[in-house]
């Protein structure tokens, strides 16, 4: 008889706790909002959707599991004014991170001084978006691959260095710098000297995913994958 009153009381208490949890509403941030990663670049943004989805098409403009990606192979600051941002702006508002990978074209086959146009546009688009709910990320050029000689290696270098810094320098408190360069020194793989190959792509859209995880923990998303980093002549995890 004490056994059945025990297990009618203690039943009691769990259909008690039960409904009190369900009046209780958590804030979406407990709860923990998916974040939209938004990517505008060059072929190396392509060329990071590839490896991630066996993608083979050079003009993206899409949304799939990893993210929204407005990118285009041979891209420079024409395209990304007239195409890149407009085809991303439909998908930029709360909850939403912005990053934009563009400039190696830019380096290589224009005036330094287009720093001077994308820093303008650049953060012009980012206070607009900031009232949207949405962030907005430059990522520094990557570094490349040796070529020839390793003074063609280091002349390129010290272009992309210079170009990263005329960047950083321009660049409105509404756009966070993201110095990708440093973080892939060392620890990289051409397959031409300018694109990379699939670990290393693992490797770069993983660093971003995380930072803007650490950057915003009241939301989530589900985009990390495993980080391969070049140790003892082979690729690891």
């Amino acid at each position: 008889m004490a056994r059945h009153m025990l297990l009618r009381k203690l039943c009691s208490v769990l259909a008690l706790t039960a409904l009190l949890l369900s009046l209780i509403v958590l804030p979406s941030s407990a709860l923990g909002e998916k974040r939209t990663l938004v990517f505008i670049g060059d072929s190396k943004t392509v060329g990071m959707d590839q490896a991630l989805t066996d993608d083979t098409d050079w003009d993206l403009n899409k949304t799939d599991e990893f993210g929204v990606w407005s990118a285009r192979w041979g891209s420079m600051y024409d395209w990304f004014k007239a195409t890149g941002l407009p085809q991303a702006e439909k998908s930029i508002g709360r909850n939403t991170s912005v990053l934009i990978l563009m400039g190696f074209n830019d380096i290589f086959h224009g005036p330094m001084s287009r720093t001077d146009d994308y820093v303008a546009l650049i953060n012009k688009k980012a206070a607009k978006w900031k009232k949207r709910g949405a962030d907005t990320y430059y990522v520094s050029v990557t570094p490349m691959g040796t070529s020839k000689t390793m003074d063609d290696f280091a002349e390129q270098d010290k272009l992309i260095r210079r170009w990263n810094r005329r960047m950083k320098n321009g660049l409105s408190e509404d756009v966070t710098y993201l110095d990708l360069y440093s973080q892939m020194m060392n620890n990289y793989r051409t397959i031409d000297t300018t694109h990379y190959d699939k670990p290393t792509y693992f490797r770069i859209y993983n660093l971003l995913v995380r930072r803007m995880n650490a950057d915003h923990p009241d939301t989530h998303n589900s985009y990390a994958i495993p980080i391969y980093r070049f140790q003892d002549g082979k690729w690891a995890i």
